[in-house]
């Protein structure tokens, strides 16, 4: 287990509706399932910025691949070390 802070983001799929809307605002670059040290652009009407994360959980992404993500903090636990996992985000949002 590595002692530093991580940070990954996961993107579900979109609904239909949202897929019919158009472009989304934040999307991979690349679009992987799962892969390390991994960029993201988002996007407004006037600007694009990249921000790089320690991983990036993409529309692909199973269960299984983010708790793989995160397994090693998990085990660290169950052997006894400090480690906190905190997510984010609307729950069943899609």
């Amino acid at each position: 287990m590595s002692s530093h802070i991580r940070v990954l983001i996961r993107f579900r799929p979109l609904t239909p509706a949202e897929a019919e809307a158009g472009p989304r605002c934040a999307s991979p670059a690349p679009a992987p399932a799962a892969s390390p040290a991994s960029a993201v652009a988002f996007h407004t009407p006037t600007t694009t910025a990249s921000f790089a994360y320690d991983g990036v959980l993409g529309e692909a992404a199973t269960q299984a691949d983010a708790f793989a993500a995160v397994s090693d903090v998990v085990d660290g636990v169950l052997a006894g070390r400090s480690g906190s996992i905190i997510a984010y985000g609307a729950w069943r949002g899609g």
